[in-house]
């Protein structure tokens, strides 16, 4: 997770070796907070402004607190958008996201969105001196019908404006195919700039590393 350095490279490249399947792109946004809300909106492409716009005029309830209820609700939106995918393994547990909370609870921001007290999309972010990261997000078919994921990126920015975070990364794009077209379309939107991570890399015997491959490979 450093910007790609030629001499950083060269010095992983000593010891380990770039996996043939790879878990992320290297790739990912970086969204720029320390602006205003209308500067925000300005920085993305026309389609999103108008998509942002048109979600915001739904009456979404958003809630922060990391209660039992809202974790709950969020692992729910979780399996769904797993469900819908089908890709199970997006599926969180209810025990494994209170773990997380519990340990990393300066750290962790949670945002989920009711819709007539329904959740329909919610985010998990991960904070860090003036820097957050995006890690989880999801939404139902409602939500997905509502566009409140557009919504939620507006509203995410606007309470981490508050908190004076500067920029937040937007946790990966996906690799260049049609599998991940949509994704890199909804996190190019936002008017980010583009960053390219050194990466993966791994250690160990030929045997070892082609075991972990096919088994990253399989669960893919």
């Amino acid at each position: 997770m450093r910007p790609t350095e030629d001499k950083l490279v060269k010095i992983l490249s000593e010891e380990m070796k770039r996996p043939k399947v790879l878990l992320n792109s290297g790739r990912s946004v970086l969204i720029k907070l320390n602006i205003t809300d209308g500067e925000f909106l300005e920085n993305m492409t026309g389609k999103h402004r108008y998509y942002v716009r048109q979600a915001q005029k739904t009456p979404i309830q958003w809630k922060s607190e990391k209660t039992s209820e809202l974790i709950r609700d969020f692992c729910l939106l979780m399996a769904e958008m797993g469900r819908i995918k089908k890709k199970s393994s997006l599926a969180l547990s209810v025990t494994t996201l209170q773990r997380l909370v519990s340990l990393c609870s300066s750290e962790i921001r949670m945002l989920v969105g009711y819709f007539s007290n329904r959740p329909v999309a919610g985010a998990m972010l991960l904070g860090q001196e003036s820097k957050v990261w995006y890690l989880h997000a999801a939404s139902n078919e409602e939500g997905r019908k509502l566009g409140t994921a557009y919504a939620m990126i507006a509203e995410i920015a606007r309470r981490l404006r508050k908190e004076n975070f500067q920029e937040m990364d937007f946790g990966g794009l996906g690799p260049d195919t049609p599998a991940f077209r949509g994704t890199n379309h909804f996190k190019n939107g936002f008017g980010g700039k583009i960053v390219n991570y050194v990466g993966e890399w791994e250690s160990g015997n030929p045997l070892a590393r082609f075991v972990g491959n096919l088994a990253i490979l399989t669960r893919k």
